[in-house]
Order: C-alpha cells, then sequence, then structure tokens
C-alpha cells in the first residue's frame, strides 16, 4: 500500500488511464473534477473524498482551476506511482483476502488524550491539521505535525494519541485495511 500527495498544477488533466488495484483519493486543496465509469462527473473541493475500483475507466481528471494548484492525497494497493511522485509512506501486505479499506476522519479536541487500544489490521495516517504526541508499541512516543504520516502494524500496542496544543484541535485521515465485519479497533483495559 503506498499513500502519497499528488500536485496537480493549474488546469492540469490526466488523460484517460485505469489503475491495477484500488484507489483512494482525498482532496487537501484546490477543486478536482472527476469522472470514473460508471459515475457521472462531479466536482471535489478541498475535504472531499473519491475512490476508483481496479480497472474502472478514469476519463476525466483535472483540476478545475486555473490559477490554483490541487492537492489530493493519495491510498493505493499498487506499486506503480505517477512519475516524479515520492511515497510518503509504503508497507507490504501479505494478504488482501477478504479485506476492505474504510477511511475515517477523526478529530479530537484541545488536549484530549486517547485510550489504549490496538488495530487488527495496519493503520496509515496522515495528520490533516494540528499537533500531536503519538506512542505505539515498540517505539518511543514521537510529535507529528500537519502533513506528517504515520503507520501502525497490526495488533500493536498505540498507548496512546494526544493532542498538543490547549486551543486547537487536530485532524488525522485513517486509512484502515481490515478483514470485513471486524471492528476497527479493541480498547485495552487499563
Amino acid at each position: 500500500m503506498s499513500l502519497f500527495i499528488l500536485d496537480m498544477p493549474p488546469g492540469r488533466s490526466a488523460p484517460t488511464h485505469t489503475h491495477e488495484g484500488v484507489v483512494f483519493a482525498y482532496v487537501l486543496a484546490g477543486e478536482i473534477e472527476n469522472q470514473v465509469d460508471p459515475d457521472p462527473l462531479r466536482v471535489y473541493r478541498a475535504g472531499d473524498f473519491f475512490h476508483e475500483r481496479p480497472k474502472q475507466v478514469h476519463r476525466v481528471f483535472r483540476n478545475v482551476s486555473k490559477t490554483e494548484a490541487a492537492k489530493i492525497l493519495v491510498f493505493q494497493n499498487t506499486a506503480a506511482l505517477p512519475l516524479g511522485v515520492k511515497p510518503l509512506l509504503q508497507q507490504p501486505l501479505a494478504d488482501l483476502t477478504n479485506q476492505e479499506v474504510s477511511v475515517i476522519k477523526i478529530i479530537r479536541d484541545p488536549g484530549s488524550v486517547s485510550s489504549a487500544h490496538q488495530h487488527p489490521g495496519p493503520v496509515f495516517a496522515y495528520l490533516l491539521k494540528g499537533e500531536v504526541e503519538s506512542q505505539v508499541d515498540p517505539d518511543p512516543p514521537k510529535v507529528y505535525r500537519a502533513g506528517d504520516v504515520f503507520y501502525e502494524p497490526p495488533m500493536h500496542v498505540h498507548r496512546f494519541y494526544r493532542v498538543l496544543s490547549k486551543t486547537e484541535p487536530a485532524e488525522l485521515l485513517v486509512f484502515f485495511v481490515h478483514k470485513m465485519g471486524v471492528p476497527f479497533a479493541v480498547r485495552l483495559s487499563q
């Protein structure tokens, strides 16, 4: 699985294409005009999300603005990245049979701290806003700022996730890969 940012200059379009695997996209900035068969043409703005199933024909993908760049956060299960794009995070996944991906935006209040928990599947996270401290076993605590990414292996204990600001919330975009019907997280007793 790869997580990367696709920068689209003003007015830029991509030619009609397909992807070998599934693609999940979250618009970080700008407006994207997008059409994937059989869906109708639609405009996606900052904060909007879309996905493509493997081999779907992606007919239209363009930055609507003639003056402003657009930024898209992409999460995909193919190794091939667009030319010139470097991954923010890549992790191999052994078996995707009966797996699904859930995308969740988590907003935490200023100063809040999560309780200890585990995820049955891998977690790929991108901090949209704020500054947090997080600790996942066996690693020491680490501070993350807007634009940073992190990975949690399956069933590693996530000891805490603390919002460092006392006045501003933190926003996290999380991609969970998990077996169908299995909960995202298991809370641990303290």
